[in-house]
This record gives C-alpha cells, sequence and structure tokens, in this order.
C-alpha cells in the first residue's frame, strides 16, 4: 500500500508498505496528521465480497505511545516456520520499530 502523510512541520512523507512489512513514523502522541492511503496492486478496501470500495482512503491520523504504526503484515498474522526465515523477519520488524537496538551477530 502507499501511505501519503502531511506531516506537522509542513512536509509530506510517502511511504510504500509492502505485505508483512511494518513501519514506525514519528509522530507525538494525540498528534493528529491528515493521511491518505492507496491500497496496492490485488488488494480493494471493502467491507464484504458483493461490495466494492474506494481507491483510496483519506482522514485524519493519529500518534500514539510510539507514533504512528504502519502495519502491513495482515490479517491473521503470518510468521515463518522456517527458523531462519522466521529469525529474519522477527529481526526486522524489531528493527522497524526501534526494539531491541543492540547490534545483532
Amino acid at each position: 500500500m502507499k501511505v501519503q502523510i502531511a506531516m506537522p512541520d509542513g512536509s509530506t512523507m510517502e511511504e510504500t508498505i509492502t505485505a508483512g512489512e511494518l513501519k514506525l513514523i514519528p509522530l507525538g502522541v494525540g498528534q493528529e496528521v491528515p493521511i491518505k492511503v492507496t491500497p496496492g496492486r490485488g488488494y480493494t478496501f471493502k467491507s464484504s465480497a458483493e461490495e466494492s470500495g474506494p481507491d483510496e482512503l483519506e482522514g485524519i491520523a493519529m500518534g500514539g505511545e510510539v507514533g504512528l504504526v504502519l502495519d502491513g503484515r495482515g490479517s491473521p498474522l503470518v510468521i515463518p516456520e522456517d527458523p531462519k526465515e522466521k529469525l529474519n523477519t522477527m529481526r526486522s520488524w524489531f528493527k522497524n520499530m526501534n526494539l531491541y537496538t543492540r547490534e545483532w551477530n
């Protein structure tokens, strides 16, 4: 999905979130910003199989305790079974969320 955020300093941040990806946008607690989200190829915004949804969503996003989290991991959350792939996936999520900041071996 593509995300456009009008940041408080007047700049526009554009992010592309791929399936399985997690990103953290620095935004203060309670800070509100206009946001526009466009689904990626093969994805839509709709509430049921019978309904068609909008091509994009626009609204106001609010920062939380850690900022604004853009989550493309889907539901249900899929964690790889292969131990190496699982470790790489978890490390990617931790890095993108600024968790466990020590260097990984």
